[in-house]
């Protein structure tokens, strides 16, 4: 059984979605490293962090989406931290036709926590040798916590179900933002501890990030799943709420 002990030297990342020149869910996001800050190394985000955020976000055309990831560390003084911006290729805007993930196994005592660490060594060790399309998923005292990449969700019954969002697994913005729109859309959602051995009951499983978006999973081990109405529904409604909030505000400009 491996155990999650990162370094903390290293300190946190936050990997966020730009479209048309703003950053998705940036308030949230910002929120959560600011948290993980104060409890790890009891000091505030840089001043001057969120405006190098804002700066970054308009390096890229309009019409491109990128990924925007932030690190912060410990250094004397307080926190340093760095930005960068890069195209993604696949985003939550994008058709789910044939986009699917196929998620392996891997059991880690006490899961990966609820911080988003910059060391991902753990993350790559476990996801050595897997195939395109594959993801591992974190297992902890047989209940499934999240995916190496995001949170994960099943479907018994058309009960949207996902794990809770306890010391073990990572609290994510997409995540609360489905259940979110999931309740929105009269749909029942609920947290609760899931086991490994409820997933092969499910009629659907789906996997969150603030990337992607919403992406299918079709298998796991035995296991099978066909790409469900629900996950096609919340997937088209994240799209739309994302897409409608990514304005470009075209007064903003650098100090």
């Amino acid at each position: 059984m491996i155990t999650n002990k990162p370094n903390l030297e290293l300190g946190l990342i936050e990997t966020m979605l730009v479209l048309g020149g703003s950053i998705v869910e940036l308030d949230a996001h910002l929120q959560r490293l600011e948290r993980s800050a104060a409890r790890l190394y009891n000091s505030p985000l840089p001043a001057k962090l969120r405006t190098a955020m804002e700066w970054a976000q308009r390096t890229l055309p309009l019409d491109r989406a990128a990924r925007l990831r932030v690190a912060v560390w410990p250094a004397s003084g307080g926190l340093c931290f760095s930005t960068e911006v890069e195209p993604t290729r696949r985003h939550v805007l994008d058709p789910l036709a044939g986009t699917v993930l196929r998620l392996r196994q891997a059991t880690v005592a006490g899961g990966l926590g609820p911080h988003k660490w910059r060391d991902r060594s753990l993350i790559e060790r476990l996801g050595a040798g897997l195939d395109p399309g594959e993801e591992i998923v974190i297992v902890d005292d047989d209940e499934v916590l999240e995916t190496g990449a995001g949170n994960l969700f099943a479907v018994f019954a058309k009960r949207i179900t996902t794990p809770p969002a306890d010391h073990r697994l990572l609290p994510g913005v997409t995540r609360a933002r489905v259940l979110e729109l999931a309740r929105s859309l009269g749909l029942h959602a609920e947290e609760r501890p899931l086991k490994l051995a409820e997933l092969g009951g499910a009629t659907e499983v789906f996997v969150t990030n603030a990337v992607r978006g919403l992406v299918p999973a079709t298998e796991c081990g035995e296991n099978g799943w066909p790409v469900g109405e629900i996950a096609l529904r919340l997937h088209s409604k994240l799209g739309e709420l994302w897409s409608s909030s990514a304005r470009r505000k075209t007064s903003w400009a650098p100090p």
